[in-house]
């Protein structure tokens, strides 16, 4: 084995379990958000169906209107991709706690490889 040949170490499995952790989250907020977008969208709706609104007015409506929705598109695509991962840990529950055991044993065994002495016989 060269010097050079990567294996895997205990900083791959902390990333992999890390963006499984950071993808559920966003999701959550992702979720949140579109939901958050759908109440001010209405409250947008009825200022245009309830409002004497000027024409300067509406435009700034209109303005508000359009932001809102790319906001809610961005948000909900990225509910739509992080649901799959959402999806993936909640199937494999068992196997991503094993995964994290596994990332204090290799954290461990880095640590004594660290700081292993050699004593002469």
């Amino acid at each position: 084995m060269k010097k050079n040949d990567k294996i895997m170490n205990s900083k791959d499995l902390e990333t992999f379990l890390s963006l499984l952790r950071t993808t559920e989250e966003q999701h959550n907020i992702h979720y949140d958000n579109v939901n958050k977008c759908d109440r001010e969208q209405q409250n947008l709706l009825h200022d245009f169906e309830l409002l004497d609104l000027d024409y300067n007015q509406r435009a700034k409506k209109a303005t508000e209107l359009k932001k809102l929705r790319l906001e809610r598109r961005y948000s909900k695509d990225t509910v739509e991709i992080a649901s799959m991962v959402v999806q993936f840990c909640k199937d494999n529950r068992q196997f991503i706690q094993k995964m994290e055991r596994l990332l204090g044993d290799l954290r461990r065994k880095e640590k004594d490889l660290e700081n292993r002495v050699y004593k002469r016989r």
